[in-house]
């Protein structure tokens, strides 16, 4: 969860190194930097040896962070608007049923509510789960949330959503998704969790737990959710390409790939009130920030509470809400790197 590596990267000019090295790479030198000191109980000689070598670790890091730093680019005037959403949705609340016109209801108001720049955004962007019921089962309901759209555009909601029928046992499947809606109220993408929480999202062996009572703690069905086969891209208007991630699997660097076109933004849409107000929210966002950096994209997070933010490709922060309030944060679109 938390490796090492994140602590020799709290800020942007120390994270560029993982361009290159992935956190993997700062894994190895944040340990050896780290366990440097300890020879200067082994003699004057070897103390001056390991701080030399500690120094020249830490400039060589900032130094190519600088110099990384000195090149980057402000968003382009032209570039989409996107703004996040954060409902800061009580955990005890999310699925209440006499909570769930209130709560989509304030989905709606926190999308049309205007901006600081009266600029209506491009892209608005919903947490994981956000939405307390099945939207793919709910047609009034996707044409309130298109109707908050201006034409052109596009809302990515996190969403649970209904699959086929399981073969196996004749039951329906479900997925944590987050489907992207447009103004006419046409959903027309979606990407579903491929990587699930154990006894969060599924149960492990099943069969057997079940007779004991278990079940998944976080799923809206008590089957749990139903693994994607595939990470797919989502493929936005104007070029924008999504390579989405929901929840944890922001936090595993080897899956930041999709099928589909190159990606130019990553999206990760989480639930952080689990957490509650506690260093969780935050340790997962500084995750998520780093994958912008290793993969040369910007990251836009939305959490139902805290951190929502606009990271750009060197990790640098555009705009965030962190743990506790409820409202919501935009900023032009950061660009790709090379």
């Amino acid at each position: 969860w938390n490796a090492v590596g994140y602590a020799a990267m709290p800020v942007p000019i120390l994270m560029q190194p993982a361009a290159v090295l992935g956190v993997f790479g700062m894994n190895a030198l944040a340990v050896f930097a780290f366990s440097l000191p300890a020879a200067m109980a082994q003699g004057a000689r070897r103390a001056a040896l390991a701080a030399a070598m500690l120094v020249v670790l830490v400039a060589a890091d900032a130094g190519y962070g600088y110099w990384r730093l000195a090149d980057a680019k402000e968003p382009e005037a032209g570039a989409p608007l996107v703004r996040i959403v954060q409902p800061a949705i009580d955990q005890s609340e999310k699925w209440d049923r006499a909570k769930r016109n209130e709560i989509f209801d304030m989905l709606i108001a926190l999308t049309e509510k205007p901006g600081p720049t009266g600029d209506m955004p491009d892209i608005v962007i919903w947490p994981e789960t956000s939405v307390p019921f099945l939207l793919t089962e709910a047609p009034q309901s996707v044409a309130a949330a298109a109707a908050a759209l201006a034409p052109g555009q596009v809302l990515l909601a996190g969403a649970a959503r209904l699959g086929e029928v399981d073969r196996a046992d004749g039951m329906p499947t479900y997925y944590n998704s987050i489907l992207a809606l447009d103004s006419d109220g046409v959903i027309f993408d979606a990407a579903d969790k491929k990587h699930l929480v154990p006894f969060g999202e599924y149960l492990p062996l099943r069969p057997l737990l079940e007779r004991i009572g278990l079940k998944a703690i976080a799923a809206s069905a008590d089957r749990g959710y139903s693994p994607a086969e595939r990470r797919r891209a989502l493929s936005l208007p104007g070029g924008v390409v999504v390579l989405p991630s929901i929840c944890y699997e922001a936090i595993f660097p080897y899956e930041a790939e999709a099928e589909g076109e190159p990606a130019t933004v990553m999206v990760n849409v989480t639930n952080d009130a689990w957490y509650g107000d506690t260093p969780g929210p935050y340790q997962h966002a500084h995750q998520a920030r780093i994958r912008a950096v290793e993969n040369a994209l910007p990251m836009l997070r939305a959490a139902n509470n805290g951190v929502s933010a606009i990271y750009d490709a060197l990790g640098r922060q555009s705009a965030a809400l962190g743990y506790g309030p409820q409202g919501a944060v935009e900023a032009r679109l950061p660009q790709a790197l090379a």
